[in-house]
């Protein structure tokens, strides 16, 4: 009896109502109710729209592009984990191309992470990395750098953080296509 309640319920709250016809409503006589009445009173369909899939590791990538005086463009590519009090960059890949690039180059890259304090010395070096990259395979080379700390809760939330990235191919430091430094800037964001 309770489940044939519940679908008269439901078959019922498939009409709309209004306001006029709420005060005419009487109460139900429940004896009067037989399983072939409830099966004869058409029921809406219902279509459920999935729910949002949660980002994929896909996702959660980010993107820096930056480009050489000789056309070489350097790559970091990197995913944000969040560590309760401290967010990072983990993994942070970089990569380096450029069509005069095959398998026998030596390339070597330095990542420079800086904390600029507000109020106080800026340019703080946070952390350096030196990764030497491996043929990829074309005309890119590849590698790994370990995490980089992009936002820790006792010094300040991110936006003091900035990197600079510097390349040096067969001996020879890239330069940028503006100001002639071999130091590439950029920030790796977290928001």
């Amino acid at each position: 009896m309770k489940n044939l309640v519940a679908v008269a319920v439901l078959a019922l709250a498939a009409y709309p109502l209004s306001a006029q016809s709420v005060e005419n409503l009487k109460p139900l006589d429940l004896n009067a109710v037989t399983l072939q009445s409830v099966m004869a009173v058409p029921v809406p369909e219902v279509k459920l729209v999935p729910a949002p899939a949660a980002p994929s590791a896909r996702d959660s990538w980010k993107h820096v592009r930056l480009y050489a005086a000789d056309g070489t463009v350097i790559a970091v590519d990197y995913s944000v984990v969040n560590l309760g009090g401290s967010i990072i960059a983990a993994p942070v890949w970089v990569n380096v191309s450029n069509k005069a690039f095959g398998s026998r180059n030596k390339i070597r890259v330095i990542l420079i992470n800086y904390y600029d304090n507000q109020g106080g010395p800026s340019g703080q070096v946070q952390e350096t990395q030196q990764i030497d990259l491996t043929y990829a395979g074309g005309t890119r080379y590849t590698g790994q750098a370990q995490k980089v700390s992009l936002s820790e809760s006792h010094i300040g939330y991110g936006y003091n953080f900035r990197q600079e990235v510097a390349v040096v191919v067969d001996g020879q430091w890239l330069s940028t296509t503006q100001g002639n430094s071999h130091n590439f800037g950029f920030k790796m964001t977290w928001y």
